[in-house]
């Protein structure tokens, strides 16, 4: 012990210390400080930001268009319905009884004569039948009396009563 008094102190480390150590004199050093760049993340921010710019301006493009073709086929929809409104009226003109005669006139239909009435049930002939001349007025036969259950015959219920 009297031996390591006489040595100062920094020689008694020394001595202490593996071979390896002694020779490198290396040292306990904090970790520098890197300073990263922000420039990605701008960019990544910026490229996001003008995608969804991009995207909504052509969401408003699209719904634009749809809205001039739905515009476009409602005024569609309603010339055509205006023009089929113009087709039905003109066939109820043209279904009437007076224009219908005019046409059977213009065709050289003749009004019919006396009608008569075949009863089914029976074979029996119902009225008197004539045929039709040029000088009658009406086109439409005037029917003294049909038979009382003319429109049951041919719906199967000829053997009803």
């Amino acid at each position: 012990m009297a031996q390591l008094a006489a040595f100062p102190a920094s020689r008694r480390r020394a001595s202490t210390a593996p071979a390896h150590a002694r020779s490198a004199n290396l040292a306990l050093v904090a970790r520098p400080n890197i300073q990263r760049s922000s420039i990605p993340f701008t960019v990544l921010c910026t490229l996001v930001l003008l995608g969804a710019v991009v995207a909504t301006l052509l969401l408003n493009i699209s719904m634009t268009n749809m809205s001039y073709e739905v515009t476009k086929l409602q005024r569609e929809s309603r010339e055509l319905s205006e023009q089929a409104q113009l087709l039905e009226e003109k066939t109820d003109l043209l279904g009437t009884p007076q224009e219908l005669e005019r046409q059977a006139r213009e065709l050289g239909m003749v009004p019919a004569g006396k009608v008569a009435y075949i009863d089914l049930a029976n074979g029996k002939i119902i009225g008197e039948p004539a045929a039709a001349t040029q000088g009658q007025t009406a086109l439409v036969p005037i029917v003294s009396k049909a038979p009382k259950n003319l429109y049951d015959y041919g719906m199967g219920n000829e053997r009803a009563r």
